[in-house]
């Protein structure tokens, strides 16, 4: 009795373990963020798609770029283009899966501050939506 009693202790602390232990390794909406920052710094596109869910939107002044494909387009055709690149974001406000960061970014030696706006689910980036004050003029963009 004693064993049979063991095994369905076991077996319930074991099943109440399987999605909170599992919940434990996922990429949380800041180490997310962390990551992007990271990947954009080192203009490593393959590392910023990385952080985007496939369906994943940026909306800006500019547009709407949906998917990787077009993402991709958005970083490389834009602020990458830029010889030296740094963005220097600042506190992170984070209300459930959606985080605010003030971003001062310095292409080429010219500050432009921009707000940027995620959401985050399942760990990796569903939307990026980037507002920009006066005066900053978002690159120009071609899409196919």
């Amino acid at each position: 009795m004693h064993s049979r009693f063991s095994k369905i202790i076991a077996i319930s602390v074991f099943s109440m373990c399987v999605p909170l232990c599992a919940g434990a390794t996922e990429t949380t909406p800041t180490q997310a963020i962390d990551r992007y920052f990271e990947a954009v710094s080192h203009k490593n596109i393959d590392a910023v798609l990385s952080v985007f869910d496939e369906d994943a939107v940026i909306s800006t002044a500019a547009g709407e770029y949906r998917g990787r494909d077009a993402i991709a387009g958005f970083y490389q055709k834009g602020i990458f283009q830029c010889g030296r690149f740094r963005p220097n974001p600042g506190p992170r406000y984070l209300w459930e899966n959606h985080i605010a960061v003030e971003v001062g970014l310095d292409c080429d030696g010219k500050i432009k501050k921009v707000g940027d706006f995620f959401t985050v689910e399942n760990g990796k980036i569903t939307k990026l939506s980037v507002y920009s004050g006066p005066g900053y003029v978002p690159p120009k963009i071609t899409r196919k």
